[in-house]
């Protein structure tokens, strides 16, 4: 399941590019995976070899998130023009995985190993600032945008917090900078050339700020 809903409003202050527009944007997605696998070793009655499995995979997925973001464009002369960005973002996310196996007498018991639940909270703030200058056939474009991220997370395997793999000071916080570079020339014959540059910088996710060791199939 998954929905989608946002709305755009622009104010023209002129036909030369002066403009605020504002976005809202919100998301909604929820989830959920089942899995049987049997495996019978030599293919006659289950569990009548020590290599016979069969194990249930249940997981399940939920995620929100909701944006507002503002620009302002004040073109300054015929060849240049500075654009200024606002944002504020809220994201929830969460998955919980459980695997779980049939034992040889028909009950059964949680993979403690490969179990986990991870749940990350998030808010944000952002600002950007451009400036775009044309000379002839040839544009130039400076930016620098800076976040400032909040983040909580958990990752409490279900129902028992003797499972949580992670630290106890688990509300951090994130500073990050994104400056950029973008050129372009177009010929008389309207062949384009471009060179740009941007830094782009992610936050750790739970799984990978946890202690937990992540198990394959079979692997201890």
């Amino acid at each position: 399941l998954f929905g989608n809903m946002g709305a755009t409003y622009t104010k023209k202050f002129d036909h030369e590019g002066h403009n605020l527009r504002i976005f809202a944007n919100g998301t909604y997605n929820m989830g959920d995976q089942n899995r049987l696998f049997i495996r019978n070793y030599n293919h006659t009655t289950l569990y009548s070899d020590p290599f016979d499995q069969k194990k249930y995979y249940a997981e399940e997925s939920d995620g929100a998130s909701v944006s507002l973001n503002a620009r302002y464009n004040r073109p300054y002369s015929k060849q240049g023009e500075m654009s200024y960005g606002l944002g504020i973002d809220r994201n929830i996310s969460g998955v919980s995985y459980m695997p779980t196996y049939t034992l040889a007498d028909g009950s059964d018991s949680i993979d403690i190993l490969r179990q986990y639940y991870e749940r990350t909270t998030s808010t944000s703030a952002n600002a950007d600032v451009e400036w775009t200058h044309r000379w002839g056939n040839f544009t130039l474009e400076l930016g620098m945008g800076v976040n400032v991220a909040n983040r909580s997370l958990s990752d409490t395997a279900m129902g028992a917090s003797v499972y949580s793999f992670l630290a106890s000071d688990t509300n951090l916080t994130y500073v990050t900078f994104s400056p950029s570079i973008h050129t372009s020339y177009r010929t008389e014959k309207l062949h384009n050339f471009y060179l740009n540059y941007t830094l782009r910088q992610s936050n750790p996710s739970a799984s990978q700020l946890s202690t937990r060791r992540n198990y394959s199939e079979d692997g201890y």
